[in-house]
């Protein structure tokens, strides 16, 4: 049945149609059971009361048949950048930063020229001018035609690591004993002395490394690492208690394990993954703990009588910054995407100021102040499988009798 006993007894006060919630609940089920999903977690909040809670399918690939929990923790890649959207504007509110300081401020060794200055509000935007793939060039291309190295024909991660500290040494850089970190930090600073290759807000392009550079900024003001200011600032305050950038090792085995055919396989269940403190991807958590982020959102900064940003903030938050550009899938916030005339993968039947953030992996947020609703839905995405996103959204958004 999956929807609560709230939706059932209060269906008239919240507005709801019961019987869509057991289509919805029959759906899940299916779609688990015909192979489009290893499995797949919800949670529903309509104007602030649960009314759907599920999970379905298997917390490890076949031909185990451990069933998954709503107490599964799920590595959620990308929903990390509106955490640390969050963080940057709490800093903000603290008089420690202003997003439109440019980021050489706070990073002093990111490199560009002043003309160009890029703001902390072009990373949060994705309008930075920094380019993912651009980036990765400019790297390579630093590490073949300055350093002489041959890199490998392949993604051997083994060689790459090997050429990533022989750089570190012929660069000069301080000693790092974990060579993953020695990796990370060698590759940052090769690629924070490139020059972007388009001026600030001029195009959007989804960009990881902007977001990267969103955490250094946290880290960097508040002189702690990214898991204490976030446990401080967001996820004690809110009682998202399964909430980690580095994952205790005694809630390891509550990790959803995902099989070689599903995306997010092998990284989402590596131990690396687990301890990552990524400003883009770092995120591990549950959907009871991601949905009271999504009601704090939805209320304006507050939840349970704890504010956590200002009115204004999350309304800063809530509005499309990229309404200037060009292309309607240019809409994004202050840490969002924002549906604005999309057409999209995730539902026509939600209103153009529905805020969301998908995951690799198979995850999403839903925030949707108008219509009263928080969304979760975790999911271990087989590759090659269609999205299901905008079946769900639109049977939830069916559910609504006003």
């Amino acid at each position: 049945m999956s929807s609560t006993l709230i939706a059932r007894e209060k269906a008239s006060e919240l507005h709801i149609y019961p019987e869509r919630l057991d289509l919805l609940h029959k759906k899940l089920s299916q779609w688990v059971d015909e192979g489009l999903r290893q499995s797949i977690a919800v949670r529903i909040m309509r104007n602030g009361q649960s009314i759907f809670e599920g999970a379905y399918g298997s917390s490890k690939p076949k031909p185990d048949t451990t069933p998954l929990t709503l107490d599964h923790i799920f590595p959620v890649a990308s929903i990390t950048k509106p955490i640390i959207a969050t963080l940057l504007m709490q800093l903000q509110e603290d008089g420690e930063i202003d997003l439109c300081e440019w980021v050489s401020e706070f990073v002093p060794s990111f490199k560009h020229d002043n003309k160009n200055g890029i703001s902390i509000w072009h990373l949060l935007t994705h309008t930075s001018g920094l380019i993912d793939a651009d980036i990765e060039s400019g790297v390579n291309a630093y590490l073949r035609d300055e350093l002489k190295f041959t890199l490998p024909e392949n993604n051997n991660d083994d060689g790459w690591d090997k050429i990533f500290i022989k750089a570190r040494n012929l660069m000069e850089l301080p000693e790092i004993i974990d060579t993953r970190e020695a990796v990370h930090d060698t590759w940052a600073t090769i690629a924070r002395g490139l020059p972007p290759t388009h001026q600030p807000h001029k195009l959007m392009s989804y960009c990881n490394t902007g977001y990267q550079l969103c955490k250094e900024i946290v880290t960097n003001v508040y002189g702690k690492p990214i898991e204490e200011i976030a446990q401080e600032r967001i996820f004690k305050p809110l009682g998202m208690k399964d909430s980690h950038f580095i994952l205790p090792k005694d809630k390891w085995d509550k990790v959803v394990r995902r099989g070689e055919d599903c995306e997010g396989y092998p990284w989402q269940n590596d131990e690396g993954c687990f301890i990552s403190e990524s400003g883009a991807g770092g995120l591990k958590t549950t959907t009871g703990d991601i949905i009271r982020f999504c009601e704090m959102i939805r209320s304006n900064g507050t939840l349970n009588g704890i504010r956590v940003l200002s009115t204004l903030s999350v309304q800063r938050m809530s509005q499309d910054f990229n309404y200037d550009l060009n292309a309607a899938f240019d809409s994004w916030t202050l840490g969002f995407n924002y549906r604005g005339k999309k057409f999209d993968d995730s539902g026509i039947l939600r209103p153009s100021s529905c805020l969301d953030h998908g995951g690799w992996g198979g995850s999403k947020i839903f925030i949707d102040e108008k219509s009263g609703l928080s969304m979760a839905f975790f999911a271990v995405h087989y590759n090659g499988k269609k999205s299901l996103l905008a079946p769900f959204a639109n049977i939830v958004y069916s559910c609504l009798s006003k």
